[in-house]
């Protein structure tokens, strides 16, 4: 006879499948939390780290542009003349991390003497107070700022007066809107016919201030008008003076500018005007509302560089199969279009 053994399962210590998928998800899901806080945490003490050596970076650069006499104080492109060996830029790869850092020094007007640009009699015609430097340390990777430091650097010798002149120039938006100074737009001054006479090759490189404006004295004086300047910013269009020659008859002040005269003990103040980039779009149809493709059409800006008149923005451009123009990046205007 045969006999069967019945064996007893205890099932308070079982599991099913679905039990240990789901614990095994539940798993999964804490220790993906946790790796993400971890990581989190890594980072943020990497990065803490990266400013603390920044900062030294900073501190560091400070301290040595301090120990520096005080004439040699100035970037190789700045707006300080004559221009020394202080790097404007420079990339530096420290403790593990990726920096660039930069020098602006420039000359400060201080109110308490009055200012270049208050009117006479109380102008300061020799507004190089002090020198105003900022060292800025930034993640090169990421181009974000990390540390930032400035120092006044005074001269051990009082002002004195100068055989050169100063230039200030303000930037502005769409004078349509207001005439909002602009922060951070790159000033460019160049005078090919002072090359010569040691006025830097690729000119003098300066930044707005929170104003819109730059002050740049102990320029060598020019009455000839070769004096260029040039304004421009990211995602911004681009303005240049202009020479007295450039029109055939004037030029219109409210689109352009002329190249400045610099005269001895004397501030020249010049405006000029960059305005936001856009994409500019045309569809062109006949009388029946019908595209025109193939078609040519003259595209004027309404801003003027000359009397003449001569339009900033002038050009003839041809419609798509789609009866379409598109104009990549083009200034902030108002245009007119014509065919003929």
């Amino acid at each position: 006879m045969t006999k069967i053994k019945h064996i007893k399962q205890n099932k308070g210590l079982s599991f099913s499948l679905i039990e240990v998928i789901i614990d095994f998800a539940v798993l999964s899901v804490v220790a993906v939390t946790i790796l993400s806080l971890m990581l989190t945490n890594l980072r943020s003490a990497s990065y803490a780290q990266m400013r603390v050596v920044a900062a030294n970076l900073a501190n560091d650069r400070i301290e040595m542009i301090r120990s520096l006499p005080y004439d040699d104080i100035a970037t190789q492109h700045g707006p300080i003349l004559p221009q020394k060996n202080l790097l404007d830029s420079e990339d530096l790869d420290y403790a593990g991390f990726r920096f660039t850092i930069k020098i602006d020094a420039r000359y400060f007007d201080d109110p308490y003497d009055h200012l270049a640009t208050d009117p006479q009699p109380y102008t300061d015609t020799s507004p190089i107070d002090y020198k105003k430097v900022t060292v800025s340390v930034y993640n090169r990777l990421e181009n974000k700022l990390l540390s930032d430091l400035t120092t006044n650097i005074a001269s051990k010798a009082a002002e004195t007066a100068s055989n050169t002149g100063i230039l200030v120039v303000n930037v502005v938006d769409n004078p349509e809107i207001g005439n909002v100074p602009i922060q951070g737009a790159k000033v460019t001054i160049t005078n090919p016919t002072l090359v010569a006479s040691g006025f830097p090759t690729e000119g003098i490189t300066v930044y707005t201030d929170d104003y819109g404006q730059v002050m740049v004295p102990m320029l060598p004086p020019a009455e000839d008008n070769s004096y260029i300047v040039s304004v421009t910013k990211q995602d911004y269009s681009t303005d240049t003076t202009l020479s007295k020659n450039f029109c055939s008859v004037a030029i219109d002040t409210s689109g352009a500018t002329l190249n400045p005269i610099i005269r001895v003990q004397t501030v020249t103040t010049i405006q000029m005007q960059i305005r936001c980039l856009t994409d500019l779009e045309i569809l062109v149809k006949d009388a029946n509302g019908n595209p025109l493709p193939n078609t040519s059409i003259r595209v004027q800006s309404a801003r003027l560089l000359c009397t003449d008149p001569k339009s900033k923005y002038d050009q003839w451009k041809t419609t798509d199969a789609n009866g379409k123009i598109l104009i990549p990046l083009i200034e902030h205007d108002r245009y007119n279009y014509t065919n003929n």
